[in-house]
C-alpha cells in the first residue's frame, strides 16, 4: 500500500483545505464528512459508491459530496490514482452563497459533474494554492464556486426518507452527537430519544444513512479531530476530548478515514 498526501490551507478562508493525494492499494470504508467535498482525479480513475450507485471518476469530471452523504472510494480496477480535493466547511459555503446574493446554503446536485471548464479551473486552483502569493488562488476560488453553484447546485431541501429516520430526526441526532462526542452513547438511549426500540432505530438509521450508528459516530469524531489537530493540540488530548478509548484508537480510525496519521495531518495543517 502506497500513498502520498499533501494539505494546503488558503489564507482568509478558515477551515478550507486543498488536498492532493496519490493512492495505490488503499480502500476507503463507507464514511461521511461534516463539510462539502469537491474532488477530481488527474491521474488514473477512482471508483466509489454513493446512494447505492457505483460511479467512476475520471480526468475531466468532478465529484461533489454534501455533508453527511455516505460514500467510499478506491482505485478503479485496483489501479493507483491521484485525487485533488477541496474540503469546504459549512461556514465557507454560507460565505460564498452570501457573496452571490443568496440567503441559504446550497447543495450540490452531484455526485459526478461533467464540466470541462470547471475541471480545468479547479485543477488550476490547486496548482495556484501551492504558490506563496494567495491572491490568484483566492480570486479563482470565487469564480469556480460561482460557476459550480450556479450550474450544478441547488437550494437545500428536505431529503426523502420514508423508510428511515426523518430529515428532522437525522438533524437532531447529528446535533445531539456533535455536542456530546466525548460521551459513551448506547443504542438503547439513542433509540429511546426517538421513541423506538433498538431494532427499529438501528433499521431506520441504516435505511436513512447506509451505515451503522457507531460508524457514523466514529466518522463525526474523526472529522472533529481535524480541528483540534490544526489548533496544535496533542494527539492524546484530542483523543480524550472526543471519546476515543485512547490515542491508538484515534490513530487507527484517522488512518482508516484519511489514510494518514493524525501526526502527519497536523504537520501539514498546523495553524
Amino acid at each position: 500500500m502506497q500513498r502520498h498526501i499533501e494539505h494546503h490551507l488558503l489564507p482568509d478562508w478558515p477551515g478550507l483545505e486543498l488536498v492532493r493525494a496519490h493512492y495505490q492499494g488503499f480502500v476507503f470504508d463507507r464514511h461521511v464528512h461534516l463539510d462539502y467535498h469537491i474532488g477530481l482525479v488527474d491521474q488514473g480513475a477512482q471508483a466509489f459508491m454513493h446512494k447505492g450507485h457505483r460511479h467512476i471518476l475520471t480526468p475531466g469530471s468532478l465529484s461533489t459530496f454534501n455533508p453527511d452523504e455516505v460514500h467510499d472510494g478506491e482505485g478503479a480496477e485496483n489501479r493507483d490514482y491521484q485525487v485533488r480535493l477541496i474540503r469546504l466547511p459549512l461556514s465557507a459555503m454560507a460565505r460564498v452563497s452570501a457573496m452571490m446574493g443568496g440567503r441559504d446554503l446550497r447543495f450540490f446536485k452531484g455526485p459526478v459533474v461533467q464540466d470541462q471548464a470547471l475541471y480545468q479551473g479547479l485543477l488550476t486552483l490547486h496548482r495556484q494554492s501551492e504558490q506563496a502569493e494567495p491572491l490568484a488562488a483566492q480570486s479563482l476560488l470565487l469564480f469556480v464556486m460561482e460557476h459550480l453553484l450556479r450550474h450544478h447546485g441547488e437550494p437545500v431541501k428536505p431529503l426523502a426518507g420514508a423508510r428511515g429516520l426523518s430529515p428532522f430526526q437525522l438533524k437532531d441526532l447529528r446535533d445531539y452527537l456533535m455536542t456530546s462526542l466525548d460521551a459513551k452513547h448506547s443504542l438503547v438511549a439513542l433509540a429511546e430519544r426517538y421513541q423506538l426500540n433498538q431494532y427499529q432505530f438501528l433499521r431506520q438509521f441504516r435505511a436513512a444513512m447506509g451505515i451503522t450508528p457507531h460508524a457514523y459516530l466514529t466518522a463525526l469524531r474523526v472529522e472533529r479531530a481535524r480541528d483540534g489537530l490544526k489548533a496544535g493540540l496533542r494527539v492524546k488530548d484530542v483523543a480524550a476530548n472526543l471519546g476515543f478509548f485512547d490515542q491508538s484508537h484515534l490513530v487507527r480510525a484517522f488512518r482508516r478515514h484519511y489514510n494518514l496519521t493524525p501526526q502527519q495531518y497536523q504537520q501539514q495543517t498546523r495553524r
